[in-house]
């Protein structure tokens, strides 16, 4: 269960191999695929930041396979206006948001927050999309 907390690595990498590095952690754990949209260019960003985006890729996509069976995995990052957006989406079935988010949820929400993002979770019968915004400086 404690597989895969520690994470050095993540302070001296770039956030794009931090993302290829969810992802393919993901893949390999599940035997599924995931496609991984990156822009040319992703801004720096702090150590916090980039554990905080680690962990949302890693919980997302822990639910889309867990709940959306895995179905349309994708994980995509996009810059615009000054705003990071990462999103995890899947093509399962969803799932009902007038329940309570349940801990996995919630806990992402929380540490989305505490390093001032977004969390925002959309939901229906064609699938899931969590999506993170952030406020990063933006590149020359």
């Amino acid at each position: 269960i404690c597989n895969g907390l520690v994470l050095p690595q993540i302070e001296t990498q770039a956030i794009a191999d931090i993302l290829r590095l969810a992802v393919a952690e993901h893949e390999r754990r599940t035997s599924t695929n995931v496609l991984l949209t990156l822009p040319e260019r992703l801004p720096e960003l702090g150590t916090s930041e980039k554990i905080s985006i680690y962990r949302f890729v890693q919980e997302g996509l822990n639910n889309a396979f867990r709940h959306g069976k895995g179905k349309g995995q994708q994980v995509r990052a996009t810059t615009k206006g000054g705003k990071l957006l990462v999103e995890v989406v899947d093509t399962g079935p969803g799932f009902d948001p007038a329940r309570s988010e349940g801990l996995g949820l919630a806990g992402l929400r929380e540490r989305i927050e505490s390093i001032g993002g977004q969390f925002e979770t959309l939901t229906g019968p064609g699938g899931t999309r969590l999506v993170i915004t952030l406020s990063v400086e933006e590149q020359p």
